[in-house]
């Protein structure tokens, strides 16, 4: 096999609600709740004019109209056709200040990046319409938006992300390569990988879209090329826990899951070897039975798509029987977030695995 890219793929936890979920390369489910300290929130009228007064510091030496725009847009306004009609040629896009003054001093804050940044949608499709470049800051719109969870979101294992991939949306309709890289994200390769491990419905946007999954970045620390490499998206997914299972079967079932290169493919079958021979080989119980399930149902998909043959290894998993495992992935054909109101699928130690097995 050939040399592994790259060990551990995240070791940052994921905060829903009052529970914390660890994606660990060997891990076989995500931890349990954890008990978090309640922090009374202010009140929301403290909280809006806290991000006005952040909105006018972001547009100082702005020009009066343009102030009143972007304060109207993070109001949560849309802004009239006509209104911006009047701005003076070239201010719709100007940039002020800087977004990130070390790691990309040219990147600065627009009047469409206050919309985004505001989730204030319909002032996005307004600004565009009047000309507002949507590639500002080297395509930032598509990096912001596919890390944009809905706001009021439940603590469940798949959560709605649709705010965000509305965005996505509007910036793929208006001609957004879904394979460009950013200054701001470049130690997580592109746009798939940069997307929360969690935004399926981001994820399959951009593959149809003709993102490359087989893509591996450079690693940029504090603004600086490192000669090390982020591994692909298919590489950083080839686990054994049951949500990136369940994210490589529904790529694959989805029909997305396109043949990379030789090297490519090594990796990506050392990352499972990894895995598997950790957590899976010579192991028991229901845990190891649970993400060895979910291995095989992912493998099964992904391996003809990829045109792969599974190595010794993997074959002897494939060829266990787990049909009488009590397990399934969390999403039903056709979802690509848990529902609010299910309880099944709610993030807790009670709900380590869903209940659809896909056998159909």
């Amino acid at each position: 096999m050939g040399r592994r890219v790259w060990g551990i793929k995240s070791m940052a936890p994921r905060v829903a609600g009052a529970c914390v979920a660890w994606t660990v390369a060997v891990g076989i489910v995500h931890a349990g709740p954890a008990t978090l300290d309640a922090m009374p929130l202010p009140p929301a009228g403290i909280v809006l004019a806290q991000h006005l007064e952040q909105t006018m510091q972001r547009f100082e030496g702005a020009s009066e109209p343009v102030q009143e725009l972007a304060r109207d847009i993070a109001r949560g306004q849309t802004p009239a056709p006509d209104d911006v009609a009047k701005l003076a040629a070239g201010e719709i896009n100007r940039s002020y200040g800087q977004v990130a003054p070390r790691q990309a001093p040219e990147y600065g804050f627009t009047l469409l990046r206050e919309a985004v940044t505001a989730r204030n949608l319909d002032a996005a499709r307004v600004l565009i319409a009047a000309g507002a470049d949507p590639f500002f800051n080297d395509n930032e719109i598509a990096y912001l938006a596919v890390q944009m969870k809905t706001v009021a979101n439940p603590p469940v294992w798949w959560p709605d992300f649709s705010q965000g991939v509305a965005f996505l949306d509007l910036w793929l309709g208006a001609g957004g390569d879904p394979n460009a890289a950013n200054a701001l994200h470049g130690s997580t390769g592109n746009l798939l990988v940069s997307a929360d491990p969690m935004n399926l419905e981001a994820m399959l946007r951009l593959l149809e879209a003709g993102t490359d999954p087989w893509h591996g970045a450079q690693v940029v620390l504090g603004g600086k090329p490192r000669d090390s490499q982020w591994p692909s998206f298919f590489a950083l997914n080839a686990n054994v826990t049951l949500t990136a299972s369940e994210k490589l079967f529904r790529i694959a079932e989805a029909g997305l899951a396109k043949p990379g290169t030789a090297d490519q493919h090594s990796a990506f079958l050392d990352e499972y070897e990894l895995g598997i021979g950790n957590v899976l080989q010579g192991g028991s119980g229901p845990a190891r039975d649970r993400a060895a399930w979910g291995v095989q149902k992912a493998l099964a998909a992904l391996l003809p798509a990829l045109e792969l043959e599974p190595t010794p290894m993997i074959s002897a998993l494939l060829e266990e029987d787990l049909s009488d495992v009590e397990v399934g992935f969390f999403l039903a054909p056709g979802q690509v977030r848990s529902a609010a109101d299910d309880p099944t699928q709610l993030l807790s130690s009670d709900t380590q695995w869903g209940t659809q097995r896909w056998d159909e």
